[in-house]
């Protein structure tokens, strides 16, 4: 059997989603289109190298993802192009939303915006020294 298989609890989700961000919006749409688990395989890199054409077999054909580790670290994940290609259409759909808000933004010259964040931060310090913290 090539790799380890590994079904994530949400503690574990939690915290590979938040390592390899990358593969955060992967995660969300292999959940979503599995019904709430996602399997991912996880191999050495030394088996990935070793058995390469299996490995494309199964992420191109049977939609697997295939966390490839060195060293016990994940380093890369292999997934199909679909989803490749979705990650890609969402976060320039992303990006377009902040372009949006950015462009409402007023043009402010960038020292009256220094000035701004330096009374800031002042009132939040004397508030918290005024506390004692």
């Amino acid at each position: 059997m090539m790799g380890g298989v590994r079904e994530w609890g949400w503690a574990a989700r939690a915290h590979f989603v938040y390592t390899v961000d990358t593969v955060h919006l992967l995660c969300y749409t292999a959940l979503t289109n599995s019904g709430g688990h996602l399997v991912v395989k996880t191999m050495g890199a030394r088996e990935a190298r070793s058995h390469f054409s299996q490995l494309l077999g199964q992420v191109h054909f049977g939609g697997q993802v295939v966390i490839v580790e060195r060293f016990g670290r994940p380093m890369v994940a292999i997934i199909p192009v679909d989803d490749y290609q979705q990650l890609i259409a969402e976060r320039e759909a992303r990006f377009q939303v902040l372009d949006e808000i950015r462009h409402r933004l007023p043009d402010l010259p960038v020292e009256e915006v220094e000035e701004d964040v330096a009374e800031a931060i002042a009132a939040v310090r004397a508030a918290d020294a005024a506390r004692g913290s």
